[in-house]
């Protein structure tokens, strides 16, 4: 690629640096403040120090929170090509050529040079609303079943001590009470939300074929299915970090080979559970896990096969539109 434009995002400002090539040596650069009304002053800028129009340039932002979104859907309304990129990614980059210090300039002219490299990006696509919808009620549950978790824990602290005042108990009871009360309110409103879609009812249906994906696992993997036009199954298990990776030269093994861990944990995390489920009931998986196992693979390997499978099989029944067929016969 050519002509990027690398953007540091945080909560106030943005720093951009412009490229034309590698054969630059120093980066063009514009801070600004982030706020909807400065974006046009951004472009404006871009346009003049490239001396192109926008729809032939490209941004590279790493994702920063929420902060990055309104930027990232402006520069896509005005028809740049716009390109989320991992921050760790990013980072082994730095650390690769040889860049060890890291504030607002260094990381915009850093994104700006890896946009000139890096191959196989991505461009953002703008998330379908009701998509959009799924995940910020998914994320509010998320909130409230840990927050309650929390709370019915000290609930029983205080049952067992023999230290705590008698005003403990109640707030902690009404606080259980209004937590579960929310997380029953926001369980309906998925539900409703997913009803109310056609596609979203069609594919939770469909996801609901796979033995041992159930309900929330189902909403979860319709959130990671429709955040990004996905190429393939393994691009999937990438973006998630279930990606193996070995480190290995000549006869010198450095160590096992394991995931790469280089998506989000907080996914990770949630569907470690449906694949320990998948490994008993669903008959692809259970062959998988089982054939890991008699070769000598550790329990944790043979699961992070089964979590990467269970994610092949969630694409493929969406992908495809058709219901899960087993392709190995259950014994």
């Amino acid at each position: 690629m050519s002509n990027i434009i690398g953007i540091d995002v945080s909560k106030a400002g943005l720093d951009c640096a412009y490229l034309r090539d590698l054969d630059q040596d120093k980066a063009k650069r514009k801070n600004c403040h982030n706020k909807v009304r400065c974006f046009a002053s951004l472009v404006a800028w871009a346009e003049a120090r490239s001396g192109l129009p926008v729809q032939t340039l490209a941004f590279i932002i790493e994702p920063t929170h929420v902060y990055h979104e309104q930027l990232v859907q402006f520069l896509h309304n005005t028809g740049a090509t716009v390109y989320l990129v991992n921050p760790g990614r990013v980072r082994k980059f730095a650390e690769g050529i040889g860049i060890l210090s890291k504030n607002d300039l260094i990381d915009a002219d850093l994104l700006t040079r890896y946009g000139l490299l890096a191959r196989n990006l991505i461009a953002y696509a703008p998330v379908a609303q009701e998509v959009n919808d799924l995940r910020s009620l998914l994320n509010r549950l998320d909130v409230l079943e840990r927050n309650l978790r929390s709370e019915l824990n000290r609930q029983e602290k205080v049952g067992k001590t023999m230290v705590f005042h008698r005003l403990e108990q109640q707030p902690i009871a009404r606080t259980v009470k209004r937590l579960k009360t929310e997380v029953i309110t926001f369980k309906r409103a998925i539900r409703e939300c997913v009803k109310s879609t056609p596609s979203l009812q069609q594919n939770f249906d469909l996801l609901h074929t796979i033995p041992g994906v159930g309900a929330k696992t189902a909403w979860i993997m319709m959130v990671i299915l429709g955040s990004r036009a996905f190429r393939s199954a393994p691009e999937v298990a990438s973006f998630l970090g279930l990606n193996p990776i070995e480190k290995r030269s000549g006869k010198s093994q450095y160590r096992r080979p394991r995931l790469s861990k280089s998506g989000s944990g907080n996914y990770r995390q949630k569907l470690y559970f449906p694949a320990m489920v998948a490994t008993r009931k669903n008959p692809d998986i259970q062959a998988l896990y089982e054939r890991l196992l008699a070769a000598d693979k550790t329990k944790m390997c043979a699961l992070g096969a089964a979590m990467r499978k269970l994610v092949h099989i969630c694409y493929g029944v969406v992908k495809n539109q058709t219901p899960y067929q087993a392709q190995t016969i259950p014994s």
